[in-house]
């Protein structure tokens, strides 16, 4: 069974909505996005290069979905990943620990997690999840919550193939 990898997306406007696809790499405003996976069933997910762009798996099986994410460009503010679950998948609840849906790699280089729940699209603030730098908006504002350029992280989420 082939698994299609659903579109990350940002909270920033596209300049080129024409570009947009549901393949392994995009960038939406100088937030460059990847998503690989993994069948934690068959293979150890802990080494990053067991990640593809596509897996086959068996009724039963576990596979592990990371979007790692990079900004290029200025400091990038409420910054809200997502990522939907394949239809024909079913989210897997507590996948990293009790209350632990969603494994953030936050830009500092500790590790978070998220609650989510059983859902169809994993989705959260990356300030609810990490502790971010402190930037100055265009309107003079000073906030401590944004991904500064050359920063980047990582979520992982799994789902099993029913």
């Amino acid at each position: 069974m082939h698994h299609r990898h659903d579109p990350v997306a940002g909270d920033q406007a596209d300049p080129n909505p024409a570009d947009n696809s549901d393949g392994v790499a995009i960038t939406v405003s100088g937030l460059a996005l990847s998503k690989s996976v993994c069948n934690a069933s068959t293979t150890d997910c802990g080494d990053p290069a067991n990640f593809t762009t596509s897996q086959t798996g068996v009724p039963g099986d576990e596979l592990e979905y990371r979007v790692a994410f990079e900004r290029f460009g200025p400091p990038v503010f409420d910054l809200e990943l997502a990522d939907g679950v394949p239809p024909e998948a079913a989210f897997v609840v507590d996948a990293y620990g009790a209350g632990r849906d969603v494994r953030v790699s936050c830009p500092d280089g500790s590790a978070a997690f998220v609650t989510s729940g059983a859902t169809t699209a994993v989705a959260f603030d990356l300030a609810d999840a990490c502790v971010l730098d402190t930037a100055t908006r265009a309107d003079g504002v000073t906030v401590s919550e944004a991904l500064l350029p050359g920063q980047a992280g990582e979520f992982r989420f799994r789902v099993t193939i029913p």
